[in-house]
């Protein structure tokens, strides 16, 4: 793939997206799995789930230590950004926090999507589907996760609030709308 035009902000945020839409075809990670990665689904059935939406997006800036390649001469200090993307979960109640007898391969319940969720995250598109929990290098350290119950129970559906944070790659001020500087693939 050629270079990206994508900014160095978003391209990790752009590889979960890209991830989740490719693990939830037809016989790939999350098969089954309703990704609405535009969060226009209104969720009212056992028809729905499981489902997983976007709900927010928080974005943390940090000082860097040190210098970042390619830093100017003008002083122009590092940054440490921080993204989080929270995600929400849908599963039936009926299909529990787990499968009662995993030998039956009933419905997958709502720990075992969490599961299949964070490891698709973590692992490529290429074909190869190979563990990378930093996304293609665009990442300082691995992703991190953590879920969240949801405010509102309900007698449908167990809701989860996935957080995915991102602690991208450090660069200057004033590139974080530059090109990532690699390809991506």
């Amino acid at each position: 793939m050629a270079k990206t035009d994508t900014f160095q902000l978003t391209t990790p945020a752009w590889v979960v997206n890209e991830r989740l839409i490719y693990h939830s075809q037809n016989g790939r990670m999350l098969d089954g799995l309703n990704y609405d990665k535009e969060g226009r689904l209104k969720v009212d059935g056992y028809d729905d789930m499981p489902a997983l939406q976007p709900r927010s997006l928080q974005h943390i800036e940090d000082i860097s230590p040190g210098q970042v390649s390619g830093q100017s001469s003008r002083a122009n200090s590092p940054i440490a950004p921080s993204i989080t993307l929270t995600f929400r979960l849908y599963c039936a109640r009926k299909d529990f926090f787990f499968r009662r007898t995993p030998e039956s391969g009933g419905k997958k319940g709502l720990l075992e999507w969490i599961a299949l969720i964070c490891d698709a995250i973590e692992t490529t598109t290429d074909g190869l589907d190979e563990p990378d929990s930093r996304l293609l290098n665009t990442l300082e350290k691995p992703v991190s996760f953590r879920t969240l119950e949801s405010e509102t129970p309900s007698q449908l559906a167990f809701e989860a609030f996935l957080e995915v944070t991102l602690d991208t790659r450090h660069y200057c001020r004033g590139e974080r709308s530059a090109s990532f500087p690699e390809e991506l693939g």
